[in-house]
């Protein structure tokens, strides 16, 4: 296990250093990438990347994944702009090795007419598609890891597409109650730039870099939960971002969620007005099974949606080790007479037991 651990923070130490010194302002292609595709995470402004509690980890941040102790299924559907949508879908599963999870992403939409020299010659079809595996680990208490590697499909049309073979990679520190962490991921790793079948044009890859932090409030008196999520991400297109998303639930059940998520470039703030930052949902969760919802307007272009099914199964279950070990009385004879003399007795190992270092607690049987 330790030597797994040391793998994969050598890997990702050196993705991190390649995403650093590729990164700088470019355009890019592959832009259905950058789009988030959970509904909860979504209405929280899109701010994730230090929480990634449950699968939308795999997109903002796969190091989530090895704090997660329930198996998840999500389906989400988003009506896009412009008569696109968005399916996604994946499934997790974690382990005391680690948590596995897969996903997929579909983008597609009504056909496209296409015009030459200003007259209509016929309709054609585009759509984006991307799958991926991914896995987190627990490396300490505190600290997480996770890795991405996914396959990436463009198509315009039958005789352009693209194939691409890319990955993310992530971390995240946090105290052991989980009450403040902090979260880095890079995504879309892998090649720098790729052309489409029949085309000598390369386009760049959307490498992007993300950064926050998170704060959990439990209030179980009050049958309260709130996370606030801060975040800022740097595209390699250079239009940086900043994200701001709280979430509030009530007794576990029904979820309240709001974000802002403001770009520094000009040309976005340009194009789009105020209200384009806004992001809001909701979600409702009984027994393990529950429905997420998120709405962002975008000025005169139009308004999006999400929905999100999400199904949770039972935690991971620990099964405790037994085992015989040599104890030592101290006193070996004791009077429990509150007088102050051998009033009590201690029960002391003398056998180590197999993996000590590993022992958190133990009872007598």
């Amino acid at each position: 296990m330790k030597t797994k651990k040391r793998i994969l923070i050598s890997v990702i130490f050196s993705l991190i250093v390649f995403c650093f010194s590729n990164l700088h302002a470019q355009s890019t292609g592959l832009e259905f990438l950058n789009i988030a595709p959970g509904a909860r995470s979504a209405g929280m402004g899109e701010a994730f990347t230090p929480l990634a509690d449950d699968l939308n980890a795999v997109y903002y941040n796969p190091a989530g994944l090895g704090f997660i102790t329930r198996s998840e299924f999500q389906a989400t559907y988003s009506y896009w702009l412009g008569d696109t949508y968005i399916g996604s879908g994946g499934f997790l599963y974690p382990s005391h090795t680690g948590t596995v999870a897969l996903n997929g992403t579909y983008l597609g939409g009504t056909p496209i007419t296409r015009f030459e020299e200003g007259s209509l010659k016929d309709t054609f079809n585009a759509s984006d598609m991307s799958a991926g595996i991914s896995y987190g680990i627990k490396a300490s208490k505190t600290f997480s890891l996770g890795l991405t590697g996914k396959s990436v499909t463009e198509t315009l049309d039958t005789n352009y597409s693209a194939n691409i073979l890319c990955g993310d990679a992530g971390f995240i520190l946090r105290t052991e109650n989980g009450a403040f962490s902090f979260g880095y991921a890079a995504r879309n790793l892998g090649v720098n730039e790729f052309s489409f079948s029949n085309s000598l044009i390369k386009e760049k890859m959307p490498l992007t870099q993300s950064v926050g932090i998170a704060l959990k409030l439990d209030m179980p008196e009050q049958s309260s939960l709130i996370n606030f999520v801060l975040q800022g991400d740097q595209p390699a297109s250079g239009q940086t971002s900043y994200s701001a998303g709280i979430e509030h639930w009530g007794a576990n059940v029904l979820a309240l969620r709001l974000g802002y998520k403001y770009f520094v470039d000009e040309k976005n703030t340009k194009a789009l007005d105020s209200m384009s930052g806004l992001r809001a949902g909701l979600g409702i969760h009984i027994n393990g099974i529950g429905f997420d919802y998120a709405y962002q307007p975008f000025a005169a272009v139009g308004d999006t949606h999400r929905v999100s099914f999400v199904i949770k199964f039972a935690p991971l279950s620990v099964t405790p080790k037994t085992f015989d070990m040599l104890l030592k009385i101290d006193p070996a004879i004791f009077s429990p007479n509150n007088d102050g003399i051998k009033d009590s007795t201690f029960f002391l190992p003398q056998t180590p037991p197999p993996d000590k270092n590993k022992i958190v607690e133990y009872q007598h049987l």
